[in-house]
């Protein structure tokens, strides 16, 4: 198999389960990506 054949043939199965994240998940998340926006000059 060729890397463009492998690139066409590759897909992606994600399941999500119908739970909300945790307080604690959520404000970490939210902190980290104040950072990165800070440190890139992002707005995300």
């Amino acid at each position: 198999m060729t890397l463009q054949e492998a690139i066409e043939a590759r897909h992606s199965v994600r399941a999500y389960k119908d739970e909300p994240l945790a307080e604690g998940v959520v404000k970490v998340m939210q902190e980290q990506i104040a950072v990165l926006n800070r440190e890139g000059n992002l707005h995300m």
